[in-house]
């Protein structure tokens, strides 16, 4: 029979084995957990918690079971400072992983910004179910637009297929990490605002092409009142517009995605500093 002290026993032989494992699946949830958060749609307070702890926990183990235990810090005079500071790093990688995917998704929604504003449709601007932000309905059509297509062309298995390769890279608990550059942040935020006026550039042209036409009229004919009126072509035209201008939009949309996951692998597979 076999009784409590056998138990602790076996625990005792058990626990320098599995303390390593912890420790990687701790360091691999803290990278993971860095993508996740910067992703828009699993950044939703609509998306319950649970299915993003669920998320979080198989992708850290499968990273885990992929590269085994890589580090064991409970050696170290302070383990736990050792372990955080090490997550610190893994959870900064994985912000900067999502945050290109952030940013290439930021540039449409701009882009349809700037379409809405433009339309008229600032003045009944609606609250966001997933930033809870005050924006127009044009700029969420374009952000629900560019998740669907970032999932159609499978871009999501490129994101978590540059998380799993970059363990090979820059192993878990050893990924010597440095943050941005202000030219490299520089050169993504203007690859956002290049990118969605460029979306948004045919579609702004016309826009402004018949509100001259309406100022223009509106200066020969003073005694017409065409304020009113100009707000029911604008918004008129812009729709037709956008019905129009929407496979276009949409392939345009197809491969700035594409290049952004390319990025994310470049960046993900590119060595370390130092």
């Amino acid at each position: 029979m076999v009784g409590p002290s056998d138990l602790t026993q076996d625990l005792n032989l058990l626990l320098p084995m599995l303390m390593p494992w912890a420790a990687t699946l701790a360091l691999a949830l803290a990278r993971v957990a860095g993508v996740l958060l910067a992703l828009p749609h699993t950044l939703s307070p609509r998306v319950p918690r649970m299915v993003k702890a669920i998320l979080a926990v198989s992708f850290g183990a499968a990273l885990v079971v992929a590269t085994g235990p890589t580090i064991n810090v409970f050696g170290a005079p302070n383990p736990e400072i050792a372990l955080g500071s090490l997550a610190i790093g893994e959870f900064g990688l994985g912000i900067a992983m999502g945050f290109f995917v952030h940013i290439g998704l930021a540039a449409v929604r701009f882009a349809g910004e700037v379409c809405g504003v433009e339309m008229g449709l600032s003045f009944a601007a609606v609250a966001d179910p997933m930033s809870q932000d005050q924006t127009t309905p044009i700029a969420i059509l374009f952000g629900q637009i560019a998740i669907q297509i970032f999932f159609a062309l499978g871009l999501d298995r490129s994101v978590i297929l540059a998380l799993g390769e970059s363990v090979n890279i820059q192993p878990l608990g050893l990924a010597k990490f440095s943050l941005f550059s202000p030219e490299q942040l520089i050169n993504l935020g203007n690859q956002m605002f290049r990118t969605g006026l460029q979306l948004a550039t045919p579609i702004i042209g016309a826009l402004f092409t018949l509100k001259l036409s309406i100022a223009l009229l509106a200066r020969i004919t003073p005694k017409i009142q065409l304020f009113v009126l100009s707000f029911t072509l604008t918004i008129l035209m812009g729709h037709v517009l956008l019905v129009v201008a929407m496979p276009t939009i949409g392939a345009a949309v197809a491969s700035h995605l594409t290049e952004i996951a390319d990025q994310v692998t470049r960046f993900a597979l590119q060595a370390p500093d130092g």
